[in-house]
């Protein structure tokens, strides 16, 4: 489930809609008199919620955003965003994480501190484990937000030492579908970075486990890494849609695995086609 999804369109205050506290308001109902939001969710009987990202990522102030749609000379491309709300804000799934240390801060209740965002996750958190449910946090190691659509930013690795962190070509520039690739594989750093952040989401704020999206593209040994750094009972999965697209990384048998000899569960196209016939 994704928090501002979620939370956008229910009955609460403009302050919590689309955030975290709007997410784990009880008592709300339609006009129908069922249960909405979060008692809906209790109401399924489920004992897990996957939150898609929460850690901040990347998008752009709503004002610049707008500003750009408004000013754009192209007609047509104005009329479809408009049309399809894309002129309203800069929505986003979460999956160009920046900091991922950080909580989104567009989750945050409106009107409070700068940080806040931080108790209330963990309020969030909270209020699940305290109707039984346990809660796996989306998390997006295999590649950052510093490179997305056509941008150099500088958050942080970029800056730090790009040829380090991320996999590149013979000539430095960064390889990927999107936009740069983060190297596990002989990085001792970035393999505690992927560790140190699931182990602060856990401690922090209570989080059970991890969906580690393109999984695949995460070395076998940083995976088996990070099942051993986490307590037993730790949820991990992930998803091997797409292999490394460094070429020694994929004629490695001790890093590739893509869909055999996985490290971790996962969940790809050959059980969704399985679900869905």
């Amino acid at each position: 489930v994704h928090v501002q999804d979620f939370a956008h369109t229910l009955p609460v205050s403009p302050e919590e809609r689309g955030t975290f506290a709007g997410m784990m308001r009880p008592g709300l109902t339609n006009s129908r008199g069922a249960a909405i939001g979060f008692d809906y969710l209790v109401g399924l009987g489920v004992n897990v919620v996957h939150l898609m990202p929460v850690q901040e990522f990347l998008h752009y102030p709503d004002a610049e955003w707008q500003r750009v749609f408004r000013d754009t000379t192209d007609a047509e491309l104005r009329q479809f965003a408009r049309e399809q709300g894309i002129t309203d804000e800069n929505y986003d799934w979460g999956y160009r994480t920046t900091h991922a240390f950080a909580i989104e801060s567009r989750f945050r209740t409106r009107g409070t501190e700068p940080g806040s965002e931080r108790d209330q996750f963990r309020d969030l958190v909270a209020a699940f484990h305290a109707r039984g449910m346990a809660v796996i946090v989306d998390i997006v190691p295999n590649h950052t937000g510093e490179n997305m659509d056509g941008r150099f930013d500088l958050f942080n690795w970029n800056a730090l030492d790009k040829l380090y962190y991320y996999r590149t070509d013979d000539a430095g520039q960064h390889i990927g579908p999107f936009g740069n690739e983060v190297k596990f594989e002989e990085r001792p750093m970035v393999q505690r970075w992927l560790i140190d952040q699931c182990r602060a989401l856990m401690n922090e704020f209570g989080v059970d486990g991890f969906r580690v999206d393109l999984a695949g593209q995460v070395d076998q040994q940083s995976l088996l890494a990070l099942k051993a750094a986490l307590p037993p009972d730790a949820i991990v999965y992930g998803e091997p849609w797409i292999p490394p697209s460094d070429p020694d990384v994929t004629s490695n048998p001790d890093w590739a695995w893509y869909k055999t000899d996985a490290p971790i569960t996962y969940f790809q196209d050959d059980a969704r086609n399985s679900f869905k016939g």
